[in-house]
């Protein structure tokens, strides 16, 4: 499964594919504006492929010990991947480092933060990192939280619901943002810089 551009986990394997590789100069991902808020990009990471594996190295502790909360059921039906975990991104490319905010849902390492039956869409507070890649090196801040939007119904409007995602150039910061029925949802709009030193 690839991943796929939207703003809501529920529509997110029905849209254009990417590409989302950090060694690759993957075109369809390079944002020709990334200070303009963009729909996030969502990953199924059940099944490790080539196009989620730097997703799956960067939550491999994570989506470890969501697989021992499924060691009950039939575990089997995760031997070639993960138990059901999605990951959601955006990438943002400069001349010699490549920085990445990422959010994890799983069942084990996500909370419910509210459920909006009129929209169709429930709310996920869920495990954020940001990682800055230049060369092999990579360093990686984590420990906050980040709003994921999911489908409970039928299809949604994407551009009145959804998680959003930008980039702050001049603040060195990605911005992120809920949204349902256009509104923003509180507690999940928040700039983050890149670095340790500048977080509150």
């Amino acid at each position: 499964m690839r991943c796929k551009r939207s703003a809501i986990a529920g529509l997110a394997f029905v849209t254009s594919a990417l590409a989302p590789a950090f060694g690759q100069d993957a075109a369809p991902q390079s944002f020709a504006d990334p200070s303009q808020w963009h729909p996030i990009i969502y990953c199924d990471l059940s099944t490790v492929t080539a196009d989620n594996a730097a997703y799956n190295e960067l939550w491999a502790q994570d989506l470890a010990t969501n697989d021992k909360a499924y060691a009950g059921q039939d575990a089997r039906r995760f031997q070639s991947g993960h138990a059901p975990a999605t990951e959601s991104h955006m990438v943002v490319r400069g001349t010699d480092k490549t920085a990445v905010i990422s959010i994890l849902n799983t069942a084990t390492g996500c909370t419910a933060k509210l459920v909006d039956q009129s929209a169709g869409v429930a709310v996920k507070m869920c495990p954020l990192k940001i990682a800055i890649y230049v060369g092999s090196q990579v360093t990686i801040t984590s420990g906050r939280k980040g709003c994921i939007l999911e489908t409970i119904g039928a299809a949604q409007d994407e551009k009145a619901n959804g998680t959003f995602v930008g980039y702050d150039q001049a603040n060195k910061a990605f911005r992120i943002g809920t949204l349902i029925n256009h509104q923003p949802v509180p507690g999940c709009s928040s700039n983050i810089p890149l670095f340790d030193r500048l977080l509150p």
